[in-house]
């Protein structure tokens, strides 16, 4: 059976400032003051970004990454990839961005360099409608995408909240309280810390918070595509 983990999309894969070299860094910066999908064609940001991230996670060779240079990648690879190894049953990613011109370029640079590192499974995207545009009827919309995706029928969900809009975490928890064995997982920023509630889908829920020490690598460099 399948088991799934949604991942809530911000731009940190942009605005983390030590993201590839000190001009890929003036370009992201300068974009996101007006972000304009013509600015980023024009300077080939999608491409540039996704190249960045992918040598950051080839150049760990191996190695567990610290803390210290959680700004080197986004929230987002760097917390899934973590999520991937305690729970290595997961089947399918999906990536939640938010309908804003950077949010859709956050989601598809998060989507190209998780679908390199991961070998676990398949990697998608879904852009929830009015995410931080309008913020309208968010709840029904991001239950529409679990629905599409087969949550419903799914061994176990598991929700990524540690990027991406944080308006969209009481949505996620309602919809996460009513089905038994769905969690969510929040890293702390900074830190090599994280915590995840488990529900039991009648309403009472359990919590975690680890400091994780694994000695394990998060993704051996051959792992890592082009």
């Amino acid at each position: 059976m399948s088991e799934l983990l949604f991942v809530t999309v911000g731009t940190t894969a942009i605005r983390n400032p030590k993201i590839g070299d000190t001009h890929l860094s003036q370009i992201a910066q300068h974009y996101l003051k007006a972000p304009d999908e013509r600015f980023a064609q024009l300077h080939e940001l999608e491409q540039k970004l996704v190249a960045a991230h992918s040598d950051f996670w080839r150049n760990l060779k191996g190695r567990e990454i610290s803390p210290d240079d959680f700004d080197r990648t986004s929230a987002e690879l760097t917390s899934t990839m973590r999520l991937t190894q305690q729970q290595q049953s997961i089947t399918s990613i999906i990536l939640l961005g938010s309908e804003t011109t950077e949010g859709k370029l956050a989601t598809a640079v998060n989507h190209a360099v998780l679908s390199r590192i991961w070998k676990g499974g398949q990697v998608f995207e879904n852009i929830v409608p009015g995410l931080e545009k309008r913020f309208t009827k968010v709840t029904p919309s991001i239950e529409k995408i679990l629905e599409g995706r087969g949550a419903s029928s799914a061994s176990r969900v598991h929700f990524n909240i540690t990027g991406g809009f944080k308006g969209v975490i009481p949505s996620i928890t309602y919809l996460a309280m009513q089905h038994q064995g769905w969690s969510v997982f929040y890293q702390y920023e900074g830190l090599n810390t994280a915590a995840e509630v488990f529900f039991s889908g009648d309403g009472s829920a359990k919590a975690r918070i680890e400091e994780k020490e694994r000695r394990e690598p998060v993704v051996s460099p051959e792992d890592v595509e082009g």
